[in-house]
C-alpha cells in the first residue's frame, strides 16, 4: 500500500508528511532532505487523511509555541539501534 503525505508550509521552510494506512507517522521531511535518507515505498497526495491533518494541527501549535509535546501514532523504522536512539 502506498504512503500517504501532505505538504505544509512552516517557519523552516516546506514540510512533506508522511502517513501509512491513514494510521501511522513514518516520516516529516524538509524542504531540502536529501533523497533517500527515509526509504519510502510509493508515495500518494492525501488531502483528506486525519492524522497527517492532526500532524500539521499539532506542528502549527508547536511554531506557534502552543504545544511542546506531540500525541500522533509513530511508524518507527531503521535497525533495532536506530530505533533505540
Amino acid at each position: 500500500m502506498p504512503h500517504s503525505y501532505r505538504k505544509m508550509e512552516s517557519p523552516v521552510g516546506t514540510l512533506t508528511l508522511v502517513a501509512r494506512d491513514d494510521a501511522f507517522l513514518v516520516a516529516i521531511l524538509w524542504q531540502h532532505e536529501r533523497p533517500n535518507r527515509v526509504p519510502l515505498d510509493e508515495m500518494r497526495l492525501s488531502e483528506d487523511s486525519s492524522l497527517l491533518a492532526e500532524t500539521e494541527r499539532q506542528l502549527r501549535e508547536y511554531f506557534s509555541g502552543k504545544r511542546s509535546r506531540f500525541e500522533l501514532p509513530l511508524d518507527f523504522q531503521g535497525t533495532e539501534f536506530q530505533k533505540k536512539v
